[in-house]
């Protein structure tokens, strides 16, 4: 027997969450989702064991394949957990990860919530008034912490901010000296500007979740009720009985009869294929499987989709005046800090996170050195409150090398080469090095293709005149079907360096609130 609603959203994520929260109130929507969740932890979890794994899986960076610490962590393996055979990929240089849990691979996100504004929104065929009422509502449902400077304000509104995460550590000491006047006119002469975070972060109590709270667990321990990710959304609609979520099912493809969608799915606990109904389909599965679940509808094996994403950098930093000091045990364990270059090493705007290192494991560096083990500890005693981590994103367009394709055993073969760029991160090296940070160009290092986990593009909006099969209107809707509609970053036709997540729930709300039933 086929279920039947009036509308069925696939996936959780950021699109899934953000176009219920928008159709929940009048509208029966069904949402499909595999949806693994965190295991429970009580007062009387092994703290060796949430650390390091029963296997010590977390510290398989030593001798495996690279994870960032929190998808590393034994208890934020399930955001990760079964794609590989749910979602199968091959590649010869893409090295990303793809979730098929509740809220998607939020669970493990930065937290930086940020709007896109014209200039971001440049090769898009909607404008910033367009999503702006849609980021107004996002900020009030969410609680979305930030100051209201100048580098804020290129951030996003600051209207309804709650007050923004304390500094501590190296950040702290690098946002003090770049605000002095002679500091700051420098760092402007060299394209860079930093400021405070904008984050889905609580600083104080809102929406009966709690304040953050400084435990130093923020890698280790998943769905800390202050940190938001798009799976509390779910859940609160669920519990208000306007939505009805099902978890344990992976969907396959659709088809449109007549008037409305049948959606093909599996449901995993018994390996059972069932139907369901709509009149209106959302994909919301992410740009990677939103659009594998589009080339499987249509049997094709031989159209290549544009994929895009953010070449990502890192560059870990020492402030001389901190080294002795031991990590402040009571900061923020994430990106304190943004910082924007707009100069001449880089046509686009470069947008940056830092990181102090109070929340990662020492045994995370512990080989970075060429000392014996005890030699090394030492040496991380000294200098790892001193320590802290520039993230760069690029923005992207697409290119030859980035594609994606369906195969005939029914896998997606994904290219994404590993990009380097480096110039930017040479003068930024030169400009803190003025305020007493210190780096040098070996250190940096690039994320290999895939490794900035912000995928977009695959069935990108555009004009009339651009479209094909596999593109979107300016309201989603997916040009060789009538009634299925694309909510996620799959249809960004560029994408901006600036996190993406809350511009993807903000363009799911506007898609969603189009449809016409």
């Amino acid at each position: 027997m086929t279920e039947v609603a009036d509308v069925i959203i696939v996936g959780s994520g950021p699109a899934g969450a953000a176009a219920a929260l928008e159709l929940c109130a009048k509208r029966k929507v069904l949402m499909l989702d595999i949806g693994h969740t965190a295991q429970e932890v009580t007062s009387q979890t092994n703290r060796f064991r949430e650390t390091f794994g029963e296997e010590l899986e977390g510290l398989s960076h030593i001798s495996g394949t690279y994870l960032s610490p929190k998808l590393r962590s034994p208890l934020f393996r399930y955001v990760t957990r079964g794609w590989r055979e749910l979602s199968p990929i091959t590649s010869t240089d893409f090295k990303g990860e793809l979730s098929l849990a509740l809220g998607g691979l939020a669970n493990a996100w930065g937290s930086g919530l940020y709007e896109f504004d014209d200039t971001d929104l440049r090769g898009f065929p909607i404008k910033y008034s367009d999503l702006s009422n849609f980021y107004r509502r996002l900020t009030e449902h969410i609680g979305i912490s930030g100051g209201t400077g100048e580098v804020a304000r290129l951030l996003g509104s600051v209207d309804k901010l709650l007050p923004p995460m304390p500094l501590a550590g190296p950040p702290r000491a690098l946002y003090l000296r770049s605000q002095r006047p002679r500091a700051k006119a420098f760092l402007r002469r060299n394209g860079i500007r930093i400021g405070k975070q904008r984050l889905g972060i609580l600083t104080e109590s809102y929406r009966g979740r709690p304040a953050y709270l400084f435990d130093r667990k923020d890698f280790f321990l998943p769905w800390k009720t202050s940190i938001y990710h798009p799976g509390y959304t779910v859940r609160e609609l669920e519990k208000h009985g306007n939505l009805d979520y099902r978890q344990g099912f992976l969907v396959k493809r659709f088809e449109e009869v007549t008037d409305h969608v049948v959606v093909h799915a599996i449901e995993l606990a018994n390996g059972n294929a069932v139907e369901f109904s709509a009149r209106k389909l959302l994909l919301g599965a992410g740009a990677i499987n939103s659009a594998r679940i589009v080339l499987e509808s249509f049997s094709d094996n031989s159209s290549k989709l544009p994929i895009l994403e953010n070449p990502v950098s890192f560059t870990p930093f020492i402030h001389f005046s901190s080294l002795g000091l031991k990590p402040d045990e009571t900061s923020f364990t994430g990106a304190q800090l943004v910082l924007l270059y707009d100069g001449p090493e880089h046509r686009d705007r470069v947008q940056g996170s830092f990181y102090n290192l109070s929340g990662v494991l020492p045994c995370d560096f512990l080989f970075d050195f060429p000392f014996s083990v005890s030699g090394n500890l030492f040496c991380l005693s000294k200098i790892l409150g001193a320590m802290g981590v520039l993230q760069l994103f690029y923005a992207d367009a697409p290119h030859p090398e980035g594609f994606l394709r369906r195969t005939t055993a029914g896998a997606l073969e994904v290219h994404y080469p590993q990009r380097r760029v480096g110039k930017v991160e040479r003068r930024l090296i030169r400009a803190l090095s003025r305020l007493g940070f210190w780096s040098a160009p070996p250190l940096i290092r690039y994320g290999e293709g895939g490794g900035s986990f912000h995928y977009a593009g695959t069935l990108p909006m555009c004009d009339e005149s651009e479209k094909n099969e596999f593109t979107t209107d300016r309201f989603g809707r997916l040009r060789c079907a009538n009634n299925v509609y694309v909510v996620d970053a799959s249809t960004f036709p560029l994408l901006p360096a600036k996190n993406l997540s809350l511009t993807i729930m903000a363009n799911a709300m506007r898609i969603a609130s189009k449809l016409i039933l």
